[in-house]
């Protein structure tokens, strides 16, 4: 049996047949050919659940994260970093991260949603209302000091964050594998070269 291994890993690159860092490093990934579609990262270390749900919306040069569940993953050998699995996400996609221009963090734990709800109460903006944040404006610290903020900069280094917006989803609009009802909230990093 070990000899088989040996004989394909050192065939199959000969055919053309080549695992991508994501499978070296014991991820498994699912998707499908629709470009658009999101791809799935399960991890070989936390196996309950999706590690990593990603859309790269390259005509938009837009990426959307449905899940980045990386923090809860249990150390293993070969254990990438959400933004190595980014790179690898847009390379499947035919392309870079530097080509994006906005990330969408779709799905926000509860102390960022308790975070937006007491903003949002404190400077009286009402709950179906976007907000939006540049440098320097009122709320911009506050919100880049979460930890999406910091993911947004891993996952595209080479572009800088230019504004942040907390936008209302109605997802009654949306086909949604989370089966949501009524609107939540999403964080939107614009970045700028």
């Amino acid at each position: 049996m070990r000899s088989f291994a040996l004989l394909a890993s050192l065939l199959l690159p000969l055919l053309g047949v080549q695992a991508g860092k994501l499978e070296e490093n014991g991820y498994t990934v699912t998707y499908d050919d629709d470009p658009e579609s999101s791809v799935n990262i399960m991890s070989p270390s936390y196996t309950e659940y999706t590690l990593n749900s990603i859309s790269i919306y390259k005509g938009e040069s837009r990426a959307v994260i449905y899940i980045a569940e990386n923090s809860y993953e249990p150390y293993h050998d070969g254990q990438l970093s959400l933004a190595e699995i980014f790179e690898e996400v847009c390379s499947l996609r035919d392309t870079v991260p530097g080509n994006l221009d906005l990330l969408v963090f779709d799905d926000l734990d509860s102390a960022t949603q308790t975070k937006i709800s007491t903003y949002r109460r404190q400077k009286k903006i009402d709950r179906e209302e976007d907000i939006e944040f540049t440098p320097g404006t009122s709320g911009w610290s506050e919100f880049a000091n979460l930890h999406y903020y910091s993911k947004a900069e891993a996952v595209n280094p080479d572009k800088s964050i230019s504004k942040i917006e907390i936008k209302v989803m109605e997802a009654e609009r949306l086909w949604d594998w989370a089966d949501r009802v009524g609107s939540y909230d999403a964080l939107y990093f614009t970045y700028s070269s």
